[in-house]
């Protein structure tokens, strides 16, 4: 989008940031209404609760997320099978790289956060976790027929356990502040997905 988002879109923006961050519980209305520079007014005039809001949230991570990191990774017709998944882990290292290692992965600090406790949450999240597991399946069955891994690979428990990988290899590298922490997790986690 050119210019100044549209108002209801800067709200997103700024709470997201905000919540990324804080959490969602330890982000109040009034800190939205600060960072964003408007009235009480203007954002109920958008959203009828914080919880609606939340559901934008969500969805405006999701768009980040496959725009810039599940796109580039997954749908270039250049490459395949597990220079996918090697493509992946280099779009999260820049991404971590520039960020300082701050604020993680947003869709796992609000399932720790939220997941127990508020189900529509919880069922949004795990939507984008299946969403990213079936590119990571879809790229070792690319890789199962071109001989990069074994023929009795079964790809969706290797893909949830790569998937796992990287979500815990981005929690350890936030906790260190390290991206060199990731760098040898994603490492590590390759040569062990070449092995089967």
């Amino acid at each position: 989008m050119q210019g100044k988002p549209e108002k209801r879109e800067q709200i997103i923006q700024v709470a997201a940031e905000l919540v990324h961050i804080k959490g969602f519980n330890n982000t109040s209305v009034s800190d939205i209404l600060k960072e964003a520079e408007i009235g009480k007014g203007q954002f109920y005039h958008y959203f009828e609760s914080k919880e609606e809001l939340g559901y934008a949230i969500i969805e405006y991570q999701f768009e980040d997320w496959n725009h810039f990191v599940i796109l580039p990774a997954f749908d270039g017709a250049d490459i395949r099978g597990l220079r996918r998944i090697k493509r992946l882990m280099d779009l999260l290292v820049k991404h971590f790289g520039n960020t300082g290692c701050q604020g993680g992965c947003p869709f796992a600090n609000l399932a720790l956060e939220m997941g127990d406790i508020h189900e529509g949450y919880r069922k949004k999240i795990k939507e984008v976790f299946g969403y990213t597991v079936g590119k990571i399946q879809k790229a070792l069955d690319e890789a199962k027929r071109g001989g990069e891994i074994g023929s009795s690979v079964d790809t969706m428990i290797l893909a949830r356990s790569i998937f796992a990988s990287i979500e815990g290899g981005i929690m350890l590298m936030k906790a260190l502040k390290d991206i060199s922490v990731l760098e040898q997790i994603f490492s590590e986690l390759l040569k062990q997905i070449k092995r089967r």
